[in-house]
């Protein structure tokens, strides 16, 4: 038996009930549910196209409906797991080099030459590492690289001294606030220590940002 059907949720008891009503008021062809719940939300996906497809006619009718509302229920299901996992913060992480070999301060600044530099930070997402102000090694925050438009690596522009995406041409300042769109946000941001060896720890930033005093984004 599936996890799904051990708990039994009130939507699983309305659709079972469903499934016991004679053909003509329901006539569901889907596979089980254990074969559904084992396939993921792809599978989901792939169902409700399916229905979406399925040719007029009554019993044909009554299954897309019904493997419609099936799928539409797990995806609103995993899409909600989904959500409340990604509000957990990350574990703080010891930064790797493009080589995955750990970042220490002396190591950081001999490869970066003084300017804003990539690592790979939080859940392995890439992270700038910024030069410090003042005759200091390292600031005491990162810039992860994703581009807050639809994802790509932001690049570090040492001309211009911005970060610039190279898909769409949105921009942000050097300290990751967003300057020229369309990116719709600032860079994410995350902690950066240093530990008694010197290695550089990212740690989840879960306050609010510093730079404009909203809510910080990437943690909702």
């Amino acid at each position: 038996m599936s996890s799904i059907e051990r708990r039994k949720p009130l939507w699983v008891s309305w659709l079972l009930a469903c499934l016991a009503l004679p053909s003509s008021f329901c006539c569901l062809e889907t596979p089980p549910l254990m074969r559904i719940e084992r396939h993921g939300p792809r599978a989901h996906s792939l169902m409700l196209r399916r229905a979406q497809q399925t040719k007029p006619g009554r019993r044909s009718l009554n299954a897309a409906l019904s493997t419609t509302l099936l799928a539409s229920m797990l995806l609103w299901q995993s899409g909600s797991q989904s959500a409340r996992a990604a509000k957990k913060p990350p574990k703080p992480v010891i930064a790797q080099d493009g080589n995955f070999q750990t970042v220490t301060v002396s190591s950081w600044t001999k490869t970066s030459k003084g300017k804003p530099d990539m690592v790979v930070g939080l859940r392995d997402d890439a992270y700038f590492l910024l030069p410090g102000k003042d005759g200091g090694a390292l600031r005491n925050f990162a810039l992860k690289a994703e581009c807050t438009h639809l994802g790509c690596l932001a690049n570090w522009s040492p001309v211009a001294r911005k970060f610039v995406c190279p898909c769409h041409g949105s921009e942000y300042d050097d300290q990751g606030t967003v300057i020229k769109g369309p990116a719709p946000r600032s860079l994410a941001l995350a902690h950066v220590e240093v530990t008694d060896e010197q290695k550089v720890r990212l740690v989840p930033w879960t306050e609010e940002d510093f730079r404009d005093g909203s809510e910080p984004w990437w943690m909702a």
